[in-house]
């Protein structure tokens, strides 16, 4: 299966944003929920072949995003989950540490679901170094390059200069191109998983 192609000539990021907004916006309901269960068992396996990961830092879906919760909502012996929560003061993200994902978040920035207040923020001083660090990484679109298309602000760019860690892009089939606009400090990925591919990034 090759990578999406799309219509005309050269676009910018923003022409591949409505562009992927379109295509996701195309799905039927009964799609999404197809591919998202399929995405899952694919990611589940994905991550079950790793091995020896001690943290998985992911997010929580909004919009086109695929509905990964259960793979977050499975993430048990040792594993420790990471979601991001927005901090005003410093108009960027941290990383907290989450134990039950129906008791320690609520809606915050945008209405997206973050780690409330009582929780802590994880810092690097409390990595532990005995296994793997994955993130999940949502975009807009991702190519074979591993280049992403977040929605602008580079805020998650940001976040992700956290720890290097092994980066997996999570989206859609429709959300992959064979190429993307991108910029020196944009932080490619390692992996994309979709609904029918684990994909290594060349």
């Amino acid at each position: 299966m090759s990578l999406s192609a799309h219509r005309g000539g050269a676009m910018d990021k923003a022409g591949y944003r409505k562009e992927s907004l379109e295509r996701v916006g195309r799905l039927t309901e009964d799609d999404r929920s197809a591919k998202d269960s399929l995405l899952c068992i694919g990611l589940r396996g994905f991550l079950e072949g790793l091995g020896g990961i001690r943290y998985v830092a992911g997010f929580m879906p909004i919009g086109s995003e695929p509905g990964i919760r259960p793979i977050l909502e499975g993430i048990t012996d040792g594993i420790d989950l990471l979601l991001p929560r927005y901090v005003s003061l410093s108009s960027s993200y941290e990383l907290v540490r989450i134990d039950d994902l129906g008791r320690d978040m609520r809606p915050g920035r945008y209405g997206i679901l973050e780690p409330i207040a009582e929780r802590i923020g994880f810092r690097r001083e409390d990595l532990d170094f005995s296994g793997l660090f994955v993130w999940l990484v949502p975009g807009l679109g991702f190519d074979r390059f591993g280049h992403r298309l977040g929605r602008g602000g580079g805020y998650y760019d940001r976040l992700l200069g956290f720890h290097r860690g092994i980066r997996v892009g999570i989206c859609y089939d429709c959300q992959l191109f064979a190429s993307l606009p991108h910029e020196s400090h944009d932080l490619p990925v390692d992996w994309v998983v979709t609904e029918t591919r684990v994909l290594k990034c060349q």
